[in-house]
């Protein structure tokens, strides 16, 4: 029987995202006698598999204190991260460990399972570099590039590995590319009728300067009345450009087909009340997995046309923009509208490919090659 360290940063399950994604992981190498553990530093046991151990830094008064302190959480993650992992590799050997959404906590994993004799493996679960650049506090952003180099192996998972070199100086015989896995099941509510009077166009995420839902409801002012007429717009998210949005509602007149809403835990319902994703991030996303969640459910995805879309998605089976700006997406609407029957085969080859390529099990087999 293997036994495999699994480390995150948090554990919280919701409906989408590397969280999730991790549980899969577990449930799979549980039910296929692997001893797994799960060490975090947030959150609960509540959806893990029964038969995964579970660790955590939950009670842990001082490291809570620090983790929210913006200059010593990284230092925190170091530290704590240190002493609890070196604990648990002492007390007992693992065959790998598994680096996921780990953040800083990532170099004294990797640093642990050199002096253990341990293989590391790095599952980078984002899809934008772009973010991570600009967002990463230096001592992360130093951490990262550390522990990814000393890593035995990298999976690149959702973005080419072209990209990943680029910024983690990832040696190319450690670095593998991955595919996103996207479970359907949840999130598939059966088809959409793209030929209704009126289509659902829906935005989930964040609202800040990386994913830019102003682009969409920007774009929404430079489409004729009639065509603004056929669509119903909906935001679920929150941020500091939610203030930015709801002027930009207001002054172009939008108030009766924007609807602005709260985060959302239910998926699968905005999913089957809507006809098109758009994802107006300017940036590099490649598979972020609300795109890739949209497309398994048959939706018309808008989304930056970058180098790891065109690797899966070709021009019939997904709505690339390039640049992502406010005049090519009104154009794209704007074509949505006139051709209903363009748009819902586009949708249909979407899903295809989504139920060929990017299923668990694909994902797994590339996986295992490396724990």
């Amino acid at each position: 029987m293997k036994n495999v360290l699994i480390i995150s940063k948090y554990f919280y399950p919701y409906e989408s995202g590397s969280e999730k994604t991790t549980r899969y992981i577990i449930d799979y190498l549980a039910e296929n006698n692997f001893k797994v553990t799960l060490f975090c530093a947030r959150g609960s046991s509540e959806k893990l598999n029964s038969k995964a151990n579970f660790v955590s830094l939950e009670k842990n008064k001082l490291y809570l204190f620090l983790s929210k302190k913006r200059f010593a959480k990284e230092l925190a993650d170091i530290m704590f991260g240190f002493k609890a992992l070196f604990l648990l590799m002492r007390k007992e050997r693992y065959d790998s460990v598994n680096i996921h959404y780990s953040q800083s906590f990532g170099l004294p994993a990797v640093v642990l399972s050199k002096l253990f004799g341990t293989k590391s493996v790095v599952l980078w679960p984002t899809s934008s570099l772009y973010h991570s650049k600009l967002t990463d506090g230096k001592i992360q952003f130093i951490t990262e590039k550390t522990y990814s180099f000393l890593a035995d192996a990298f999976l690149a998972k959702g973005m080419p590995s072209r990209q990943m070199r680029k910024y983690f100086r990832v040696r190319k015989e450690k670095l593998f590319e991955t595919v996103n896995p996207v479970e359907q099941r949840d999130y598939d509510p059966g088809e959409c009728d793209f030929h209704n009077k009126v289509l659902g166009v829906y935005y989930l995420g964040k609202y800040n300067e990386f994913k830019r839902p102003d682009i969409l409801i920007r774009s929404l002012g430079l489409l004729k009345p009639e065509e603004r007429g056929a669509l119903r717009i909906s935001l679920y998210g929150s941020g500091n450009y939610e203030l930015t949005i709801r002027r930009i509602v207001k002054e172009l007149g939008l108030e009766e087909i924007v609807n602005i809403n709260p985060p959302t835990k239910d998926v699968k319902s905005v999913i089957r009340d809507n006809h098109v994703f758009v994802y107006p991030s300017p940036y590099e996303p490649a598979f972020s997995q609300s795109i890739l969640e949209s497309l398994g459910s048959g939706r018309a995805v808008i989304c930056r046309n970058t180098a790891g879309i065109r690797k899966y998605f070709k021009d019939d089976s997904i709505i690339g923009v390039m640049p992502m700006n406010e005049e090519n997406l009104a154009k794209k609407l704007s074509w949505i509208i006139s051709d209903r029957k363009g748009a819902e085969e586009i949708a249909r080859n979407g899903k295809r490919i989504i139920s060929r390529t990017f299923t668990f099990e694909n994902f797994m087999n590339q996986y295992m090659k490396h724990i």
